[in-house]
């Protein structure tokens, strides 16, 4: 049962990194899907470490003040 609650936060994880880079970049939910995929390859992360890496990337950006 814990496997499955986990399964299910990366889940959740993956689909709001992806639509962070929906907003972010204007690009399709599939083009998301690879961006997310070739940063997870390229940074040899684990899908779910990519989503989080963006995300937090996003709350970053949105809490470093405004010029």
């Amino acid at each position: 049962m814990e496997s499955l609650k986990n399964e299910l936060r990366e889940r959740q994880l993956i689909e709001k990194a992806k639509g962070v880079l929906i907003r972010s970049k204007g690009v399709s939910e599939q083009e998301a899907a690879v961006m997310l995929q070739s940063f997870m390859v390229q940074q040899n992360k684990s899908l779910s470490e990519a989503a989080n890496i963006v995300l937090l990337g996003e709350k970053m950006l949105n809490q470093a003040p405004q010029k």
